[in-house]
């Protein structure tokens, strides 16, 4: 028999389910240890889609990104959120502050106490008061005990790096946001300079790692592009 949950659980589970989603991407697999103590893959619990026995709507707060406003009018729009409406069963119900208003329709809707099922903000920086206010006024939940009850494997990482931990709690203790966790150090740098790599081949260079490289690079682009129509 299909388990029937409110809004709520829901909205819980979910955020249980997006975490460990993050967190499986980013740390080591997890494994058990048989009785010959040879290390057994752990296997994930598999989800069955639809979510929800009976269509949901959850309505969803989130700066509209002008990319998307040129061609659409919500993010409802984009073919991505169709089709996982399609295999969810949960429907979207997006509501965009106007462009460049974001900050203050966000002081406006946390002031009125009537909030959306979920909110997409930067809570760091520009929340007054960030997320040790926004957890105590109730606009955002607590996840301490959603993590414990939840996501075990994200427990786990915590509690074996306590250095990761303190970057994701509030003063009082608070966890406030499921962390993506850069485990390698690969996933360090998202930015940095870039060079195509044909444009060393035709000048004769090899890939710059100081800064007089570059600088020697980019002269020698500049004044014998590989593109002529330069």
């Amino acid at each position: 028999m299909t388990k029937q949950i409110d809004r709520r659980e829901f909205l819980k589970l979910i955020g249980a389910g997006a975490g460990a989603a993050a967190l499986a991407a980013c740390a080591p697999t997890a494994t058990t240890t048989t009785a010959s103590g040879a290390p057994a893959a752990a296997s994930a619990e598999p989800l069955t889609l639809p979510i929800v026995t009976q269509p949901l709507t959850l309505s969803y707060w989130c700066p509209m990104s002008s990319n998307v406003s040129a061609t659409m009018k919500t993010f409802g729009e984009i073919a991505a959120y169709k089709e996982l409406e399609k295999r969810t069963g949960i429907h979207l119900e997006f509501q965009h502050p106007p462009l460049n208003q974001e900050t203050e329709q966000f002081n406006l809707l946390t002031a009125s106490g009537k909030y959306p099922d979920v909110i997409e903000y930067n809570w760091l920086s520009n929340a007054p008061g960030g997320p040790a206010r926004f957890v105590k006024d109730g606009v955002i939940i607590r996840l301490n005990e959603q993590i414990d009850k939840y996501a075990p494997n994200l427990r786990r990482v915590l509690a074996d790096h306590p250095e990761w931990r303190k970057q994701i709690i509030t003063d009082e203790g608070d966890i406030y946001a499921f962390p993506f966790i850069r485990s390698d150090v690969k996933l360090l740098v998202s930015t940095g300079l870039a060079v195509r790599q044909d444009w060393l081949d035709k000048l004769g260079l090899k890939t710059p790692t100081t800064l007089d490289e570059w600088r020697t690079m980019l002269t020698r682009t500049a004044t014998a592009s590989p593109t002529s129509s330069r």
